[in-house]
């Protein structure tokens, strides 16, 4: 009897995924449909230059528009993001402060059918239209007005103007916390998801100038140590690293750059003022790529400050510029850019970052391990560069010596040994994970997949259990306290509370710092 129950829940379960199967199928074909010569002509263009190296790309004039948003964090438009709903795009975020939150009458679920680029226009028809070229009439300068015609969640229409604003992408900009210890010692928590900067005005907002406002806020509120966190931080501005980098160097250079085999130029910081001098952790991961390595090299090789994380980070030693084709072919229409790897970065040492990255001084166990079997690195894609390496930098300056560096590194390592409870949980969860390694290969029969399958929800459930009981265990152990540095927007509400999933990994960072206080400065 009880077979019988699965055996019908497993097929009301196949239809329903058969059926949302088939909606996809149907969805992706509307959209390729309706792509453009220019839609196919970029990906038949990007088949070409992949040729070359994994960072060279042909971008059209609507994929330009979208890697500047990326890299700068800011656009001009209504403040809404939307969702493809089969055909229809369709609100899922009102960006608070936007001209579509203050207008009130735009809700989450309302469809927009019919768009006039100013109120004067003619409403043009974006039902069915690929969703980035709504978005694109929808968008526009900044004082301009745009007429929505909106579907309501309640099938009434209506039609609304609103004024087109600078909107931010916050969630890639700086931002800090301040965490006091159990002694009431304050250390600050940084924050870089990524190097931004305005590609089209070199006097808007970027990471150096944030950073450096940061850093001189903290001062004030007499912290011990500055932890800088560029995990996931996929890189960014060439400057803005070099000019962060000095915050901490002074005027050094702070990397190499040039061809293999030919003449490399030394790129210099041109702070005269070191901003911060106290104890300094940088914290990576395997996404730490391109100008995140070159901080976290430039840290390490001064022996300014640990680096700690995972064993390397992503491994991107090489250097893109953008250029638009209008440059060299005068047409009236816009032909798009090219976005082309120009030379590559060498470190003080005189060693590349590519392929190999920069290595953890502290590495921390992790969290997910399943992430050893997925293959994301520089190294793993299509036609990378090799590594090669050329003349160190001479007479460099160490800020500390490395005896104090060693003591520190021996000092957490012995406190990661310790924590005995940690790692038992995470030795569970790595062979919880390594029961099932990426199977490529699944049983057509219903009851052998059924059976399968309630094994992997158990375990995910597991899994599930012990990380929160690893996120209880280690707030518990690590007792620190945080308070939020500047005014709350929303992102760093949501920032601050996600804290507490990396208690573990901040708590450590925090106990290394405190360990750079008890150690002399060169």
């Amino acid at each position: 009897k009880e077979k019988i129950i699965w055996k019908n829940a497993f097929f009301n379960e196949k239809k329903r995924a058969q059926k949302k199967v088939e909606e996809y199928i149907q969805e992706y074909f509307r959209k390729i449909k309706i792509k453009k010569e220019s839609d196919w002509f970029s990906i038949y263009v990007n088949v070409i230059t992949s040729q070359y190296d994994p960072h060279t790309n042909y971008f059209s004039p609507k994929e330009k528009e979208i890697f500047d948003l990326n890299i700068s964090g800011q656009t001009e438009g209504i403040g809404v993001e939307l969702q493809d709903d089969k055909g229809f795009p369709t609100v899922v975020k009102l960006i608070s402060g936007g001209p579509a939150w203050k207008n009130k009458k735009i809700e989450i679920g309302d469809r927009i059918i019919r768009v006039a680029k100013n109120v004067n226009s003619e409403s043009k028809n974006i039902v069915g239209m690929l969703l980035e070229n709504s978005i694109r009439l929808i968008k526009g300068k900044k004082g301009s007005k745009v007429k929505l015609t909106i579907q309501k969640k309640n099938g009434f229409i209506e039609e609304v103007i609103l004024t087109r604003e600078i909107i931010e992408k916050k969630e890639i900009f700086a931002k800090s916390v301040i965490i006091l210890d159990k002694n009431d010692d304050k250390y600050g928590l940084i924050c870089l998801p990524e190097f931004y900067f305005n590609p089209k005005n070199k006097n808007g907002r970027n990471a150096a100038k944030d950073m450096k406002k940061i850093i001189q806020e903290l001062k004030k509120e007499n912290i011990k140590g500055i932890l800088i966190d560029i995990r996931n931080n996929g890189g960014g501005s060439l400057d803005s690293v070099i000019k962060i980098a000095g915050f901490f160097l002074g005027k050094v250079p702070i990397c190499k750059i040039g061809k293999p085999n030919k003449k490399k130029k030394i790129l210099k910081s041109h702070e005269n003022k070191v901003l911060w001098r106290g104890p300094l952790v940088i914290l990576v991961n395997e996404f730490s790529a391109s100008a995140s390595e070159i901080l976290a090299a430039a840290i390490k090789d001064y022996k300014r400050g640990i680096i700690v994380g995972s064993d390397q980070t992503y491994g991107k030693g090489t250097i893109q510029t953008i250029s638009s084709l209008n440059r060299f072919l005068h047409f009236n229409e816009e032909l798009g850019s090219l976005k082309f790897t120009i030379n590559k970065f060498y470190r003080v040492n005189g060693s590349s970052t590519q392929l190999k990255g920069v290595n953890s001084d502290i590495v921390l166990p992790k969290k997910n391990t399943k992430n050893k079997f997925l293959k994301f690195m520089e190294k793993n894609q299509t036609n990378p560069m090799k590594w090669d390496c050329t003349d160190p930098i001479p007479s460099i300056r160490y800020y500390y010596k490395n005896l104090y560096i060693e003591n520190i590194k021996y000092k957490s390592i012995k406190r990661l040994k310790k924590n005995k409870d940690f790692i038992t949980i995470y030795k569970t969860m790595q062979s919880l994970e390594n029961q099932f390694p990426n199977e490529k290969e699944f049983s057509l029969n219903w009851e052998t997949f059924f059976y399968e399958n309630l094994k992997i929800k158990k375990r995910n459930d597991s899994l599930k259990k012990l990380r929160n009981k690893l996120n209880t265990f280690g707030t518990k152990t690590f007792p620190l306290y945080y308070r939020i540095f500047s005014k709350e927007s929303e992102k760093q509400k949501e920032w601050k509370r996600n804290l507490n999933k990396d208690f573990y990994d901040i708590s450590e960072c925090i106990n290394i710092l405190r360990d750079f206080n008890e150690i002399p400065q060169q």
